[in-house]
């Protein structure tokens, strides 16, 4: 990438809306760098990279080390203010849509707003990042009138969570058009939302529309980290900007932490990781596979499948397979794919 800034970038440029609509993915990607800087977030050594997955038998976007990264350095930290939290929706006019729909669905709604004005600091993350992150893998994403023979590949357990989800989402974006675009019309509406100051109900259905916010709840869901802040034991959800880039890895190469005393999440490199290597991190312990399935759209071997009740027959195990939505210790997140 040229180190001469491009012209929309400058006077705040990187934060406005057009400057990333008039751009093609890849090139809002090239930008990354840029607007990661400019939020704030430190990841100096790693960039995108290429990297073939001979279990998929394709080329996946991964991150890679510039540089030899010491065991025990920092590879990433991204400051709270750049960490899209519970606090960041509760320090904007949209708090009250916590109660009404739930904290990752107003974080969801919270984005689409932001995304969608004619500018925001928020912008950069979700043109670049978020926007990329393919969603056909994730099976709550599957609607059962066009997509019954994927769903019947599955285990009735898996069928289960995905349905599940897929309801819960439902809900909540019902929730979100029956009473939240009733009582915070004008909080949705801010920043040149539409074409008018408060835009109608018809503009709120456009804007946040069932199908954009379902997408944006399950790319949430499949980047998000759970993990004390300032008090013990408290968990509070939120994503991390740049950090949230690395693609699963067994057993990862980064360690995870929100340090209380910088007021930052830092990844600390787990042991020593040479130039040009990808740098990957481990997305659970705590999953079995078709959780696994149904939260980041992929399948890490090794992993075993759900307990299910005893009434309920298993059906297809999708845990053995290896397809382009299951991979090996290696798979990648989802949020990797081109």
């Amino acid at each position: 990438m040229s180190e001469t800034m491009p012209a929309d970038l400058l006077d705040g440029g990187i934060w406005r809306r057009a400057t990333w609509e008039r751009r093609t993915l890849a090139e809002r990607v090239e930008l990354w760098p840029r607007a990661q800087k400019a939020m704030g977030i430190q990841c100096p050594k790693l960039k995108f990279g290429s990297f073939y997955y001979p279990t998929l038998g394709i080329k996946l976007r991964g991150v890679r080390a510039t540089e030899a990264i010491r065991s025990a350095e920092l590879v990433c930290r991204v400051p709270r203010a750049s960490l899209l939290s519970a606090f960041t929706i509760q320090n904007s006019s949209l708090s009250p849509m916590v109660r009404e729909v739930g904290t990752r669905s107003a974080m969801a709604s919270f984005l689409i707003r932001e995304s969608t004005r004619n500018a925001s600091f928020w912008m950069p993350y979700v043109k670049a990042l978020l926007e990329a992150h393919p969603t056909d893998g994730i099976p709550q994403t599957w609607d059962p009138a066009t997509s019954q023979e994927r769903l019947n590949s599955l285990s009735n357990y898996s069928r289960k969570l995905a349905a599940s989800s897929r309801a819960a989402t439902e809900s909540a974006w019902r929730r979100l058009v029956d009473v939240s675009f009733r009582r915070h019309a004008a909080a949705l509406s801010e920043g040149g939302v539409c074409d008018a100051i408060v835009c109608s109900q018809e503009q709120l259905v456009q804007v946040y529309s069932r199908e954009r916010f379902r997408s944006m709840v399950s790319v949430l869901h499949a980047r998000q980290w759970s993990m004390p802040w300032y008090t013990p034991g408290q968990q509070i959800l939120f994503s991390a900007p740049g950090a949230d880039l690395l693609n699963h890895g067994t057993p990862g190469d980064v360690k995870n932490r929100f340090r209380a005393s910088e007021h930052a999440f830092t990844m600390h490199a787990k042991r020593a990781i040479r130039k040009g290597e990808e740098v990957r991190k481990h997305y659970s312990y705590l999953m079995c596979c078709e959780r696994y399935l149904n939260a980041y759209g992929f399948l890490p071997s090794g992993v075993p499948q759900c307990q299910t009740p005893p009434h309920m027959p298993r059906g297809p195990n999708p845990c053995g397979r290896r397809t382009a939505a299951a991979g090996a210790a290696e798979a990648p997140s989802p949020a990797a794919r081109p």
